[in-house]
């Protein structure tokens, strides 16, 4: 097994540069494309927000959920196994995770799938030509690497929207507590605050 581990951190040790060029040439696109048509992917995001809003609405008026503490923006590790970077959206109370009511959705912010998808068909190829017989626990690893440079400019997007999401929070008719905070992480697991309240 030792052999293993060795050769695959030895193939993401030799496709890092790759992952990085590919990185940098995606976010060049997506930066254009984010001065295009920057509105069309934070109306699909609000759409999203304002949706779990709604039903946090309606389960406070229902007793069933407290002041909002929390708007939380989660990775999904589990997306990775499906090529797919898919963030669980969701509003707590102050019982966090042991919220008994649940108000979430999903995005998976399709401008950046598809360059994340390019990416990952490029590495693969690479580290075929260079590694013999890939097993699917490599093509993985790869898959988790580059993921992670994803992961990182998700989360400096939804930093730089945290002014935005704020007033869409303000704008509807929701309860927040006094130490509102927006959050980003991996789903059950490390997260940063991003704004606070």
């Amino acid at each position: 097994m030792e052999q293993t581990n060795s050769r695959t951190d030895e193939m993401i040790q030799y496709l890092r540069p790759d992952m990085e060029k590919y990185f940098c040439r995606s976010c060049q696109f997506i930066q254009t494309e984010i001065e295009n048509s920057g509105n069309q992917v934070w109306n699909e995001l609000k759409d999203i927000i304002v949706r779990i809003l709604m039903n946090a609405e309606v389960m406070q008026k229902e007793d069933k959920k407290g002041c909002i503490s929390y708007l939380i923006f989660s990775f999904l590790n589990c997306g990775v196994y499906l090529n797919k970077l898919e963030l669980r959206i969701e509003v707590l109370d102050d019982g966090f995770y042991l919220d008994e009511q649940e108000a979430a959705g999903y995005y998976c912010p399709q401008l950046l799938q598809t360059e994340y998808l390019s990416g990952i068909e490029c590495l693969r190829r690479e580290a075929s030509e260079k590694y013999i017989r890939l097993q699917e626990h490599e093509l993985f690893e790869i898959n988790k690497e580059y993921a992670a440079f994803y992961n990182t400019l998700i989360c400096k997007m939804i930093e730089s929207l945290c002014g935005t999401l704020m007033g869409t929070v303000a704008e509807s008719e929701i309860k927040i507590a006094e130490d509102f905070k927006i959050v980003y992480g991996e789903y059950m697991g490390k997260a940063v605050v991003l704004w606070a309240r």
